[in-house]
Parts: structure tokens; sequence; C-alpha cells
């Protein structure tokens, strides 16, 4: 880390708490409203076999840690020297994660809503059905070929990566630990890409018990070297700023956690 990064940029002021409380909330009633649509959408796809509404627990943790990006970014993109500090720069790319993410679930979804409608099941079949009315939505959840539910990952994580390597460019004068945080953030988007485009499938196989693991290990990777950088910067005595201590804490801690939560449900 730049040794010149400024240690006396404001704390957590009040003002900024409040921020971080209020973006925490508004990010919880998003992902609420997100899983309200997400139910919508698959119980007019799948009418027979309706979901009810309700977020999980790894729901409202995603809900905590990209409120807490995203009200962060937000104060952390007024502040002096941006590209100085890791921590400002994790925000924006988590804060820009949530921003693809909502904004192609709402878009899916919505598709789904508006142009699918449930019907009695034409003879021989019985039950509800689903139609279509345009071309480029079809019954079984396609939207212009891909997948709704898969939409968010197949398009979002493309989109990520122009994000990464801007980050990687302006943040060139930072050490080789912190330039290996945004390379494994780029590695983790490769290996979702390759999930979701099913090319991970042609390379190497899992079992399908260990499928449940694939994201959080593949988040691990640029998680892990965020942790190391991080304690090189505080053995080195290095300038660290608040930023970096909040993001390099309370992000693995998530992580930890998702991990935990996908472990739990495993051993159930």
């Amino acid at each position: 880390m730049d040794e010149t990064a400024k240690k006396n940029d404001s704390p957590l002021t009040i003002a900024r708490l409040m921020i971080w409380t209020a973006g925490v909330a508004v990010s919880l009633t998003a992902a609420k409203l997100l899983n309200e649509l997400s139910v919508d959408a698959w119980n007019r796809l799948v009418p027979n076999n309706p979901q009810t509404a309700g977020l999980e627990a790894f729901g409202y943790l995603a809900a905590l840690v990209y409120g807490t990006c995203l009200s962060l970014f937000l104060i952390a993109a007024g502040t002096q020297d941006f590209w100085k500090s890791p921590g400002k720069i994790i925000l924006m790319i988590f804060a820009m994660i949530c921003i693809i993410d909502w904004g192609l679930t709402v878009f899916a979804c919505s598709m789904i809503i508006q142009h699918i409608s449930v019907i009695e099941a034409p003879p021989p079949a019985i039950g509800l059905g689903a139609v279509s009315d345009v071309s480029y939505v079809t019954k079984d959840g396609h939207i212009l070929g891909y997948y709704y539910q898969n939409l968010p990952g197949k398009i979002g994580y493309w989109l990520g990566i122009p994000i990464l390597l801007f980050a990687l460019f302006r943040s060139r004068e930072e050490s080789k630990l912190w330039k290996l945080v945004w390379i494994g953030f780029l590695c983790f988007t490769i290996m979702m890409l390759l999930e979701f485009t099913g090319w991970r499938e042609k390379l190497f196989s899992l079992p399908m018990s260990y499928r449940l693991f694939y994201f959080p290990v593949v988040l691990g990777i640029p998680i892990v070297a965020m942790v190391v950088a991080y304690l090189n910067d505080l053995v080195r005595k290095h300038a660290i700023d608040w930023w970096t201590t909040v993001a390099c804490t309370l992000l693995p801690v998530a992580w930890v956690a998702m991990f935990s939560f996908h472990l739990l449900k495993y051993l159930n």
C-alpha cells in the first residue's frame, strides 16, 4: 500500500454511520423485493410447484454486504486519493457487483412477470401451464436465449471484467500483493463465467454434492489474497486507512459465514 495513504481521513462519524445504517436498511428492503419478484417469476413458469417468498440466512448476509459496500462506496467516492486506498477500491468492486446483480435480476424477473401468463394446461396435460405473449421470452423461462435465473450471472460477470481491468490500471501504483487481489477478483470472475457458460464442466467435473461449494471456494481466491495483503501491510507497518481496515475485516468475516452456511446445508 502507498506509504502516503492518509491516515487522517475522517473515521466513522455520526453522519457516516447514519448513511451506513440507511444503506443496509435499503439493501435489506431491496433484497426482500427482489425475492418477491423472483418467486413471482418462478410461480408463473412453474405454477404446479409454487414457491413462497422469504429470504434465507444467506440472503440476509448478502444484503448486509451489499448495503455496506454500496453506502460506504458512496461516501468514499467523494474523498481524496481514492485510487491510493485498497479499501475504497474493494468497496467499489462490491458496489458495482451489487448494482449489476440487482439490475439484471430485476430485468430478468420483470420480463418473465410481464410476458408470461398462467393458463389451464391443454389436454392431455393436467393442471396449469405457462404461455408467453412475445417470441423473445419463452414459456420455459428463456429471455433472448438466456434462462432467466442464469441471465444475471452470464451477462453480469462479463460486465465485471472491464471494471476489474480499470481498477487494476488505476491502482497500478499499489504494491504487488494488492495487485494480486485485483487479479484474484479477475480469476473469480473467469471461474464463474466458466461455470455459467458450461466450460467448467468440459474442463473439469465436480461431484454433484461438491458443486454447492464452487461459488464460496472461487470467491475465496480474492478474499484470501486480500487478507494476505492486509496482514502484510500491518506487519510492515505501512499506512492503512480505515476504509481498508473495514473492507478487509468485514468481507472475510462475511465469506467465512457464507462458507459456514453452505457447509451446514451440505451436512443437513
